[in-house]
């Protein structure tokens, strides 16, 4: 077993096939078969509560995501629980809670829905809507140009910007706007996810927790009390990454001296090759302004920045440029802990990010 469920073996399974029934019962939940009959490659799930787990699909230092076929709503959903294991983090089941509780303030379609949340037996875990279309940072890594055309990256900015308004609604800032942090709908629609390093308006970040290495903003470097433009700056690196396949600043290994240096001449896309229009390339520069006070003041003006932008890019799209044969390594995104003080430190990431893998 991957998380803190206790899931117990399937009965029957059908072949998807040659449609015989299969007895599992005696297989271990998220094993592969096959069928004696045609030989097709069947997944063996298993059951926790009304919920039939069909596979684990994202895994983090702190929790595990499944995909899961919930017979209530009659729907596939995305299950995430907590991870014990030698990592575990015993204030996990608090920052799952919280992230619960902000997600049921939220009824806006940039943020992923909560379906549900409970806690029988002391398994607590969170039911949420299952997206089919990746993350950004999948959808980035599979291009065969150096990044995202300017104007698709433009409109998934604009979705987050309005997801980070929501959460903003709630009193709250996300904290961690990564590429691994958006996932996109069967439409294309972005959706902000991971909402376990959520923060009170005004608070500092805690010790050990400031961000992800190449997103996190200098005043959360400097343990200043923090504000909305923490994820401002954040969705600026995020729209950095999407145009050119790197952030601006992807150093694994540093101390936050010299991470808050490089921060203070922020890089512009077009010094990696990706040609964009001004409007573009400004709006970037004043996300990321080391001063905040400097930066985009609000989420409104963000949102006007963007759509003159987007209007700019397409009706007038410059062609692409092919990735390298080799790109930069990319940060790791897990489970955003990984700048803690100084120096920063980032450590090579499991199957993924938790979230960014809900799909198939």
């Amino acid at each position: 077993m991957d998380g803190n469920l206790p899931i117990s073996s399937m009965h029957h399974v059908r072949c998807p096939g040659c449609g015989v029934r299969l007895d599992v019962s005696r297989i271990e939940p998220f094993s592969v078969i096959h069928c004696p009959k045609c030989n097709e490659r069947i997944g063996v799930g298993g059951w926790f509560e009304d919920l039939l787990v069909l596979e684990a699909v994202g895994r983090g230092d702190l929790a595990v995501v499944y995909r899961a076929y919930d017979r209530v709503r009659k729907r596939i959903v995305a299950l995430k629980v907590a991870r014990p294991g030698e990592h575990h983090d015993p204030l996990l089941p608090g920052r799952l809670r919280n992230e619960a509780r902000v997600l049921g303030e939220i009824d806006d379609t940039h943020v992923v829905k909560l379906l549900s949340t409970a806690e029988p037996d002391g398994h607590l875990y969170l039911e949420l809507e299952y997206l089919g279309g990746g993350s950004v940072r999948q959808a980035v890594a599979h291009r065969a140009v150096m990044g995202l055309h300017e104007d698709a990256a433009l409109r998934i900015a604009l979705d987050v910007t309005r997801g980070l308004q929501a959460i903003k609604r709630t009193g709250h800032l996300h904290r961690d706007v990564i590429p691994g942090n958006i996932l996109l709908d069967a439409e294309g629609r972005a959706k902000l996810i991971d909402l376990s390093s959520v923060l009170l308006i005004g608070d500092k970040a805690p010790q050990g927790a400031l961000g992800t290495p190449g997103f996190v903003a200098p005043e959360a470097l400097r343990h200043r009390q923090l504000d909305h433009r923490v994820d401002i700056y954040g969705l600026g690196c995020t729209l950095f990454y999407m145009l050119t396949g790197r952030p601006p600043f992807e150093q694994r290994l540093m101390k936050a001296s010299t991470l808050l240096a490089l921060q203070q001449h922020p890089p512009t896309p077009e010094q990696f090759g990706c040609r964009v229009h001004k409007q573009t390339t400004d709006v970037i520069g004043m996300m990321l302004d080391p001063s905040r006070r400097s930066r985009v003041h609000d989420f409104d003006e963000l949102i006007g920045f963007f759509e003159d932008a987007l209007w700019e890019a397409e009706h007038n799209r410059f062609p692409q440029m092919h990735k390298p044969d080799r790109l930069p390594d990319e940060p790791d995104e897990d489970d955003a802990i990984k700048v803690e003080g100084d120096p920063i430190s980032g450590h090579p990431a499991g199957p993924g990010p938790v979230g960014e893998m809900w799909v198939p």
